[in-house]
C-alpha cells in the first residue's frame, strides 16, 4: 500500500493549499522582522539619535507622512494631554518621554505707536492747527514692499508752550461721593482724583475712531495712535526637566525654566528669592519689579484714603488688608523669551498735510468730549499743504515681549535721545485663550528620478493679524480664516489654527506670563546640530527661498521673509518657551508629540533594534502612533505654493492672490525605520487576514471536495473488513503530513521571529483552522453515505434543465427533435421548467450549480481583496524607505510581497480548478445538448452566460464591498485602491472565460485537481 506521504503528494491541489498556508504563516512571522531588517540596513549601528520614537495621536484614517515641513512633528489633527504623557512614561522600556507642543497667543497688544511733535517756543498762548496724518505700516515678504495698513486721521494739535493745568471745578473739589473698599467705604475725594483737569493739546479721529487725546511732556506733545497693532506670539511648550534629560548640555539655556517651572504659578516672593540668587539682566529686572511693587504698596498705605480705610476696619474689629485696595497679589507663569527674534521687517511711515488754524479747540479742557470743527477741505479729502514724510523702523511692534514705543517724529524735528533699553523693565503678557497650530499638509509629495523631492502646498484660507482694531481680539477671532484676501494686512494661511480646548477655570483664574530668561538663535542652532536631521519641531528653521516663478521661469534665489502671523508660508519662529505642565496648559490637549528614548539602548545593534521595535509596538498597542526616527535626515524639497496673497502698495487696489511659484525648503525626510510600526498597520492587517482566509478557504474547498472520492475508497476498504477507526487513521495519515509541514514551518518562523508575541496569534489561528478543516473532512469522509429514495418527478424537476433538455421554448415556438406528438407532449413541461433563451438558461445554470460557481467567485474575490489590501499596505509605507539602500527597501516590503504572492497563488489554483471542472462538465453537457438539437452557437452562448454571471457579479460585489470597507476605515486613496482591485478582478474573469485551445488536453495538475463527479483528489 502507498505511504501517507505518497498519498499526500498524489493530490497537487492539496499540496498547493498546504504550501500556500505554510508560506502565509512564514510571512506572518516576518511582519516585524522585515521592519527590523530595514532598520539594520538603513541605519548605522554605531549611531544613536537624540530620541528613538516620535509618539503622536492616532487619528483614524490619517496617513503617515514621509516628510515633515519645518516645525511639524505630526500630520495628526488631534493632540495629546498630560494624561497621555504619563501613560507613555509608564510603559516598560521608556527612559525619557519629552512632550512638546506649539501654540500661538493671538492678537496680543504690543508696543505703542506714538506721534511725537516738538513744542513751538514762539507760541506762548494756546493755538491749535489742523492736520491730516496718514500712518502706514509697511513690510517686505522678500518679493518687495507691501502695505500692512493705512490709516488717515484728522488731527488737531496745540504745540504752544502755554501751561496745561486747569483749576478744578467747584463741584469736583467738594464732592461727597463714597468709594467702597472691601467691607467699608471712604470719601472718594481722599484719593486725590479731583485735583483738576488739563488743557487739551491734541484731538485725533478717523472713520473708525473718535476722541483720541494727547499730552504734553518734556518739550513735546505726545499723541498715542489707537490700537496700532495686534500680533501673534509663537510659544513652544516643553517639560524643561525631560528636555534637559533629552538634550543634555544643549538644554542649558532652559535652566531658568527648569528652576521656576512646574505645575503651579509663581508668587512675587518666589520670584524675588530666585532673582536674589544671581545677577543676570533678567534677574535684575525682576528684582526691580519686586521693589517697585513693594514701593507702590508702601505709598498706598501712606495715602489718606488708606488711613481712613484702616481706621474704619479697626473700628469694626477687622484687620486691614492691602488686597482690598490693590487687589490680590498676582502670580506669574515663567517664560523664556527670544533675545532678538527674527520677525518680518516692519516700518512705520507718517505723512503730514497742514490745513490751517483750528480756533474752537485752543484752550478747551481735556474733559470736553466733542470734536472740533475741522476745515471742510480736510473732511472732504482735498489735499493740504505738504509738511513731509518720515519713516521709522517698527519691528518692535511685532514682539509682545519687548516693552517700549515706536515714536513717529514730526517732519524736520531732530533725532531724540535714545530710549530706555527694552529690557530695563519686566514685561508680562496675558496667557489667555490660545490657538493650536494644526500642521500644514503638503500634497503630491513625490520622489523624482534624480533623487530630489517635490511637493505642493495650497492655502487654507486668509487671516488678518495686523490692523484689526475694532474686532474681537480673542482666540475665536484669531482662528477665523474668512478674511477678505483683497484687504490690506490679510495673509494666506497654510497651517490651520484652531482654538485650544481649556479645562474648567477657577472663578478668579488669571494667568500672566513673565520673562525669566532669554534664548538666542545660537541656542536653537546648537540643538539642531545635535539632532542631526531627526524631526525637531520648534527647533527647526523655516527658511524658504523662491527659485521659480508661477509661469515656470527660473529666477535668482530670493529669500522669503517670515510671515507676520503664525500661520503663513514660513509660520513664525518661536518667540517664547513655556512649561507645558503649568496650570495654563495642564488641562488642555496641547501636546503635539512626545519624543521617546528607549531605555538600555546604546547603539543600534540587533539587541538595540529589538528593544526599540518592542517599545514602538507597546506604544501603538496603547493607542498611539509611534514613528521610529532613526536614519532621518534633512533634505531640500521643491514646494509649489498656491493661494499666496502678494500684497500691494496701493491702498485703493486689492492685493492679488495666486500661485507664488516654487520655493526650496529644508524638510525632514523620515528614515527607513519610520515604516517600522506601519508594517502592522491597517493595510498589513487586512492583507494578512485576507490571504489567511483565502488559503484556509482553498484548503477547505480542496478537502471537502475530496469527500465523495474518499467515501468510495472508504466503502471499498469497508468491504475488505476495515473498521471505521482504521479507515479514519488511513485518511488522517495524509492530513497529518500536511499539518506537520505547516507546524514545522511555523515553529521555525516563530523561533526566528523578532516579535513572536505579535506573530503567534496569527500563526495559531492558521494552524487551528487547518486542523479543524482536516478533521471535519476526515470525519465526513469516513461516515457511510445514507441511502434514500427520490421520486421520478423530483428527479425530473431537479435535473431536467441541467441534464435532460429534450426541448425548449424560444420566443413561444416549439423546438425539438420531432415536430410530432413527442414534441407536443413535452412542450408543457418545457414551458414550465425551461427559460426562454440560451442566455437565461446559462444564468440559471450558474445559480443552480454552486459547486462550479463558488470556486470562480472565490478566485475573483480573492484576487480583488489581495490586490486592494496589498495596495493599502504599500501606501502606508511608501516613501519611508525611498532613501534607504536596496537591501533595506526589499526587507521592508518582503512580508507584503510574500503575502501578495500567496493570495495570487490561491487565485491561480482556483482558476486552474475552475477551468478543469468547466472543461469536464462542458464535454458532458455538450454531448447532451448536441443530442437534443442545440446549435453550437447557442451552446457557447449558454456556457459564456453562466461564466459571466458568476464573474461579473463577483467583480461588482467585490468593488462595492471594498469601497464600503475603505470608506469606513477613512482611507483617503480609496479610488486608486478600488481601481487596482477592479483591474485584478477583471483579469481573473478574463482568465476564467478565455477558452483553452481545443487541441490541448488537460494537464496532470488539471486532471488531478478535479476528478470525475466533481471529486477533488
Amino acid at each position: 500500500m502507498p505511504s501517507a506521504l505518497r498519498r499526500f503528494l498524489r493530490a497537487p491541489a492539496r499540496v498547493a493549499a498546504v504550501g500556500l498556508l505554510a508560506l502565509t504563516m512564514l510571512a506572518a512571522s516576518l511582519v516585524q522582522g522585515a521592519a527590523a531588517a530595514a532598520l539594520r540596513h538603513g541605519v548605522d549601528a554605531s549611531s544613536r539619535p537624540l530620541y528613538d520614537i516620535l509618539v503622536t495621536a492616532a487619528d483614524a484614517g490619517a496617513a503617515r507622512p514621509t516628510v515633515f515641513p519645518p516645525g511639524a512633528l505630526s500630520s495628526a489633527v488631534s493632540a495629546l494631554t498630560q494624561d497621555d504623557v504619563a501613560a507613555i512614561r509608564a510603559l516598560d522600556g521608556v527612559e525619557v518621554a519629552a512632550p512638546i507642543g506649539h501654540i500661538v497667543l493671538p492678537n496680543l497688544w504690543s508696543s505703542q505707536l506714538r506721534l511725537r511733535a516738538p513744542l513751538d517756543p514762539a507760541q506762548l498762548t494756546p493755538a491749535a492747527e489742523s492736520y491730516r496724518a496718514t500712518v502706514r505700516l509697511i513690510t517686505d515678504d522678500g518679493l518687495g514692499e507691501r502695505l500692512v495698513s493705512e490709516r488717515i486721521y484728522n488731527l488737531a494739535l496745540d504745540r504752544s508752550t502755554a501751561p496745561t493745568a486747569l483749576p478744578p471745578e467747584p463741584d469736583e473739589a467738594n464732592s461727597t461721593d463714597m468709594c467702597p473698599i472691601g467691607p467699608v467705604a471712604v470719601p472718594c475725594s481722599l484719593f486725590g482724583w479731583n485735583s483738576g483737569s488739563s488743557r487739551a493739546v491734541a484731538w485725533l479721529e478717523n472713520k473708525d475712531f473718535t476722541g483720541g487725546f494727547g499730552y504734553q511732556e518734556g518739550g513735546d506733545v505726545w499723541v498715542s495712535l489707537p490700537d496700532p497693532v495686534f500680533i501673534d506670539q509663537s510659544v513652544t511648550l516643553i517639560d524643561p526637566v525631560a528636555e534637559a534629560a533629552l538634550l543634555g548640555g544643549a538644554a542649558a539655556f532652559l535652566e531658568p525654566l527648569r528652576e521656576l517651572g512646574g505645575e503651579r504659578s509663581r508668587s512675587v516672593q518666589e520670584l524675588e528669592r530666585w532673582a536674589a540668587a544671581s545677577a543676570t539682566p533678567t534677574q535684575r529686572v525682576i528684582r526691580q519689579m519686586v521693589e517697585d511693587i513693594a514701593s507702590s504698596r508702601e505709598q498706598m498705605r501712606s495715602t489718606p484714603a488708606y488711613a481712613e480705610y484702616a481706621r474704619l476696619m479697626v473700628e469694626q474689629g477687622l484687620t486691614p488688608r492691602d488686597e482690598d485696595l490693590a487687589g490680590p497679589e498676582a502670580t506669574y507663569i515663567p517664560l523664556l523669551v527670544a533675545d532678538a527674534p527674527e520677525h518680518a521687517p516692519l516700518r512705520a511711515e507718517l505723512t503730514l498735510e497742514g490745513f490751517g488754524p483750528l480756533g474752537d479747540f485752543a484752550g478747551r479742557s481735556d474733559q470736553d468730549f466733542y470734536a472740533p470743527t475741522f476745515p471742510d477741505a480736510l473732511r472732504s479729502g482735498a489735499p493740504g499743504t505738504p509738511l513731509g514724510t518720515v519713516s521709522q523702523d517698527a519691528g518692535v511692534l511685532l514682539d509682545a515681549f519687548a516693552p517700549g514705543t515706536v515714536d513717529l517724529l514730526w517732519p524736520g524735528s531732530p533725532e531724540p535721545e535714545p530710549l530706555e533699553p527694552a529690557w530695563a523693565q519686566a514685561r508680562t503678557i496675558q496667557l489667555g485663550d490660545a490657538l493650536v497650530v494644526a500642521p500644514s499638509t503638503p500634497s503630491a509629495v513625490q520622489l523624482q528620478p534624480d533623487g530630489s523631492r517635490t511637493a505642493r502646498l495650497d492655502g487654507r484660507g486668509f487671516r488678518s493679524t495686523l490692523d484689526v482694531a475694532g474686532s474681537d481680539s480673542s482666540a475665536q477671532a484669531g482662528a477665523s480664516l474668512d478674511s477678505d484676501p483683497t484687504v490690506l494686512g490679510v495673509e494666506s494661511v497654510f497651517s490651520t489654527p484652531r482654538r485650544a480646548e481649556r479645562g474648567v477655570a477657577e472663578p478668579a483664574e488669571y494667568h500672566a506670563g513673565i520673562a525669566v530668561g532669554r534664548f538666542t538663535a545660537a541656542d536653537l542652532d546648537g540643538v539642531a546640530e545635535l539632532a542631526a536631521g531627526i524631526p525637531l519641531g520648534a527647533y527647526d528653521s523655516p527658511a524658504a527661498v523662491l527659485v521659480q516663478d508661477a509661469d515656470g521661469a527660473k529666477r535668482a534665489p530670493t529669500a522669503i521673509t517670515p510671515a507676520l502671523g503664525g500661520f503663513g508660508l514660513l509660520g513664525a519662529e518661536t518667540t517664547a518657551f513655556g512649561d507645558i505642565r503649568s496650570p495654563v496648559w495642564r488641562e488642555s490637549p496641547a501636546v503635539d508629540a512626545v519624543r521617546v528614548r528607549a531605555a538600555g539602548v546604546s547603539d543600534y545593534d540587533p539587541r538595540g533594534i529589538a528593544s526599540v521595535v518592542a517599545l514602538a509596538r507597546s506604544i501603538e498597542d496603547a493607542g498611539y502612533t509611534a514613528t521610529v526616527v532613526a536614519g532621518s535626515h534633512a533634505d531640500t524639497v521643491r514646494v509649489t505654493v498656491d493661494d499666496y496673497a502678494f500684497g500691494t502698495m496701493d491702498a485703493a487696489a486689492g492685493q492679488r492672490v495666486g500661485e507664488l511659484g516654487v520655493v526650496e525648503q529644508r524638510w525632514t525626510v523620515l528614515g527607513p525605520a519610520a515604516g517600522l510600526t506601519s508594517a502592522v498597520g491597517t493595510g498589513m492587517l487586512l492583507l494578512l487576514n485576507t490571504v489567511l482566509l483565502a488559503v484556509l478557504g482553498l484548503l477547505a474547498l480542496t478537502e471537502f471536495g475530496a469527500i465523495p472520492a474518499r467515501r468510495r475508497d472508504a466503502a471499498t476498504l469497508r468491504e475488505l473488513g476495515w473498521r471505521r477507526s482504521r479507515i479514519a487513521g488511513w485518511f488522517a495519515g495524509e492530513q497529518l503530513v500536511g499539518l506537520l509541514l505547516v507546524a514545522g514551518v511555523c515553529a521555525i518562523a516563530l523561533a526566528a521571529a523578532p516579535a513572536p508575541a505579535v506573530a503567534a496569534p496569527v500563526v495559531a489561528a492558521g494552524v487551528v483552522g487547518a486542523a479543524l478543516i482536516c478533521v471535519t473532512a476526515t470525519v465526513r469522509a469516513t461516515r457511510p453515505r445514507e441511502a434514500g429514495t427520490v421520486s421520478a418527478e423530483t428527479l425530473e424537476r431537479s435535473f431536467g434543465v441541467e441534464y435532460r433538455p429534450e426541448a425548449r421554448v424560444v420566443g413561444g415556438a416549439l423546438h425539438g427533435n420531432d415536430a410530432g406528438d413527442r414534441g407536443a407532449a413535452s412542450a408543457p413541461r418545457a414551458q414550465r421548467r425551461l427559460p426562454g433563451s440560451a442566455v437565461s438558461w446559462g444564468i440559471q445554470r450558474a445559480w443552480r450549480r454552486p459547486a462550479a460557481a463558488l470556486p470562480m467567485a472565490i478566485a475573483v474575490l480573492t484576487a480583488m481583496a489581495t490586490v486592494a489590501a496589498f495596495a493599502l499596505a504599500m501606501t502606508e509605507i511608501t516613501g519611508h524607505n525611498a532613501q534607504a539602500q536596496m537591501g533595506a527597501q526589499l526587507a521592508a516590503v518582503a512580508p507584503q510581497l510574500l503575502l501578495a504572492l500567496c493570495g495570487a497563488g490561491v487565485a491561480a489554483v482556483l482558476i486552474v480548478r475552475s477551468r478543469a471542472q468547466s472543461a469536464r462538465e462542458g464535454r458532458e453537457l455538450r454531448a447532451v445538448l448536441e443530442a437534443t438539437g442545440w446549435p453550437n452557437e447557442e451552446r457557447r452562448r449558454a456556457a459564456l452566460s453562466a461564466s459571466l454571471a458568476v464573474t461579473l457579479a463577483s467583480v461588482l460585489l467585490g468593488s462595492y464591498l471594498l469601497w464600503f470597507a475603505l470608506g469606513a476605515l477613512g482611507v483617503a486613496s480609496e479610488n486608486t485602491i478600488v481601481s487596482s482591485a477592479l483591474a485584478a478582478g477583471i483579469a481573473v474573469a478574463v482568465l476564467l472565460l478565455v477558452p483553452l485551445p481545443a487541441w490541448r488536453g488537460a494537464s496532470r495538475f488539471t486532471r488531478k485537481a478535479v476528478v470525475p463527479d466533481g471529486d477533488a483528489a
